[in-house]
């Protein structure tokens, strides 16, 4: 519906009229408001849509109201936008065009639209007025439906197409989006949602019967309430099922369950979301689908994991599991999606596992080697033992066939990695075929095209049929993918624990201490890395030999801990004492080894935590007292580790009838 301005009476080219217009509203924005700028900007934005939509001038002396805003939108009363006849456009797109001029010049600038907000809404009514005319190209395309005679050859055809829609196979789409606590954009939804579509023959597009979509970390802002009707809108062809959609403020995420119109739903639930400690959100719905005679139960399960030792997370996604077993029956078929946070380890591959972590994954996705990335992800090749005891050994996944998705660069089109994660495939889709049904994966991708977040979208297509439990496609069979070795295998030590185990107290640097009971005695321990600057020697070299800003700058990159080399401890608070270890390159606890003491403090020395300017909460220096020393680490349960300090120092303090001197 775009065409040119009109021409002014003394028969002046289009191109003139539009300069002539645009600094003519530019003019009445000026002088009511006193200055121009992105507001001004918004304002002949919005008159030249009027003039589009009229096809009458911005100001005309002959008109009552000689301003053409003021004759469409009265400060009181419904507007009075005549629309020019030669348009050809639904009413539903006109009105929402007249209703974005509207809120364009707005007389108060406060209650304008920001440019933002019109490319949003426009790219909203676009999508919207694309699947219109894409189905009512389909509905003219589609042949006519055959009389109701007693003829052969006819009644062999209706047959033949009611029997191909009995046996058509139930579509599903799961979408899972880590949003990187970033605003949802909706011009980046077609990207991996692409309008419900999982598949294309020839001219015609094949949408998904059941449109599951899962958010994490999404932005708390007044755009918050309206996640779900951004896509709900980009899903036009769609319908929300509302008992299966869930939104939960705390967690900061969503799952949201649509169905296509002439799918029929019944029995939706959802269960309570589930937030805390490892978890950082989780919440599961369940629905009936029926198409023709044949029905299927249907649930989905959106995680979002806190990344820590494999054990962990794998007991986090048991007792998930065991939360929503009310709504897991054995004929529906569970999918469970989300950032289960599942990293890549070196450590599986011999060759690799003392290299540099993230130069050797960054090497391989330059290589495009993604079997090799394969062979190193931490959900598939973990050990079977521990597959098997958190119940993943029912699921299946899809084959990974593009490159990882985690930790990418914001505001970069395509795949470029943050140095501050090593790369990985955290964002996945498990799913669990039931007992009366067969389930094919037809399509498993990403979506490099998405910038706001450091995650990278990531969709399944499915194909559910009448069955007997059996799965088709490129897929792994997580109860045979398990590795037979431990993850981290036991080494030969050569440290030599003492004959009798030393009291935590006298515990000195250099000591030999295992992880049991008999050597640690109730502690809690926290895998992390210990950062280490910059040598002094290093500093004074290049303060001499650069510039002083570039020094500045070398010296903030080393502030933020990006030059710095990472180096493997354990911090133990055991009794009233805070105990680093070294655990010489390993970063499981469970492998039955031994470990160096680096450092033994009391808890009541403890004085404070601080973070680096980049504010990213799992890097942390400990700051302690009498003699004065602070050391950074990264720690993933930074959180719990400051709270078993605080109830350990606590304890101390009132056994001892201290006052809390070196309160944080």
């Amino acid at each position: 519906m775009t065409r040119r301005c009109p021409r002014n009476s003394g028969g002046s080219s289009d191109g003139v009229e539009v300069d002539e217009g645009l600094r003519n509203k530019s003019n009445l924005t000026q002088v009511t408001h006193g200055r121009l700028g992105p507001t001004s900007d918004v304002y002949s934005f919005g008159v030249v849509l009027l003039e589009l939509l009229t096809a009458e001038r911005a100001f005309q002396p002959t008109r009552p109201s000689p301003n053409l805003v003021g004759h469409c939108f009265s400060e009181a009363g419904a507007p009075r936008v005549t629309l020019d006849a030669s348009l050809d456009a639904p009413s539903a797109s006109t009105k929402g065009l007249v209703d974005v001029a509207r809120r364009c010049t707005r007389a108060d600038v406060g209650e304008r639209m920001t440019l933002e907000q019109c490319i949003e809404q426009l790219v909203m009514l676009e999508s919207s007025e694309s699947e219109r005319q894409a189905a009512a190209a389909a509905f003219r395309a589609a042949p006519p439906v055959p009389p109701r005679v007693l003829v052969s050859a006819a009644t062999t055809r209706s047959s033949e197409a009611s029997a191909s829609f009995r046996d058509r196979p139930l579509r599903v789409l799961a979408v899972t989006l880590n949003c990187g606590d970033a605003p949802l954009k909706a011009v980046e939804l077609r990207a991996f949602l692409r309008h419900g579509r999982v598949a294309r023959r020839g001219t015609r597009d094949v949408l998904a019967d059941v449109v599951a979509v899962t958010l994490q970390e999404v932005k708390i802002s007044s755009l918050f309430a309206r996640v779900d009707r951004l896509i709900e809108a980009h899903l036009s062809q769609h319908e929300r099922v509302p008992n299966a959609c869930i939104a939960h403020l705390q967690a900061r995420m969503f799952l949201l369950v649509f169905r296509r119109r002439d799918v029929a739903v019944s029995d939706a639930t959802h269960g309570r979301v589930i937030a805390g400690g490892l978890v950082k959100g989780a919440c599961c719905a369940a629905l009936t689908c029926a198409i023709a005679d044949r029905s299927y139960r249907l649930a989905f399960i959106g995680c979002h994991l806190v990344t820590v030792m494999l054990e962990r997370l794998n007991d986090a996604l048991r007792k998930i599991l065991d939360a929503f077993q009310s709504l897991l029956s054995s004929e529906a078929v569970v999918f469970t999606f989300g950032d289960l946070d599942y990293r890549i380890h070196t450590t599986y591959d011999d060759a690799l596992k003392d290299a540099d972590a993230w130069a050797t994954v960054v090497r391989l996705t330059t290589e495009r080697s993604v079997p090799r990335l394969a062979a190193l992800d931490g959900l598939t090749r973990q050990p079977q033992v521990n597959i098997d005891a958190c119940g993943l050994a029912a699921f299946w996944t899809p084959a990974l066939s593009f490159l990882p998705t985690f930790k990418c660069i914001k505001g970069v089109a395509g795949l470029r990695y943050n140095r501050k994660r090593v790369p990985s495939y955290t964002d996945r889709v498990l799913f669990r075929p039931g007992s009366t049904t067969d389930v094919t994966c037809v399509a498993h991708e990403n979506a490099p095209a998405v910038t706001s977040s450091d995650h990278k979208p990531v969709s399944a297509a499915f194909e559910i049929s009448a069955g007997f439990g059996n799965v088709h496609g490129d897929i792994v069979d997580l109860a045979t993918s398990g590795g037979a070795a431990p993850a981290f295998p036991p080494v030969e030590d050569d440290l030599q624990l003492p004959a009798q185990p030393k009291d935590v107290s006298d515990l000195r640097k250099g000591d030999v201490v295992a992880f049991d009971e008999a050597h640690l005695p109730g502690h809690e321990a926290f895998p992390c890395v210990k950062l280490k600057q910059l040598g002094a020697a290093v500093a004074k070299v290049l303060q001499r030999n650069v510039k002083a800003s570039f020094y500045q700058g070398l010296s903030a990159l080393a502030d933020r801990l990006i030059l710095r080399r990472p180096i493997v401890r354990c911090i133990v608070v055991v009794q009233d004492r805070i105990l680093v270890v070294d655990t010489r390159g390993r970063t499981a606890l469970n492998y039955g080894g031994t470990g160096t003491v680096k450092s033994n403090r009391h808890v009541s020395t403890f004085s404070h935590a601080s973070y680096p300017r980049t504010k990213d909460r799992d890097v942390l220096a400990l700051h302690f007292r009498n003699p004065p020393k602070a050391n950074w680490y990264q720690v993933a349960q930074s959180t719990g580790l400051l709270q078993a300090i605080q109830r350990r120092r606590a304890s101390f303090e009132v056994m001892s009838d201290q006052p809390s001197r070196y309160a944080a």
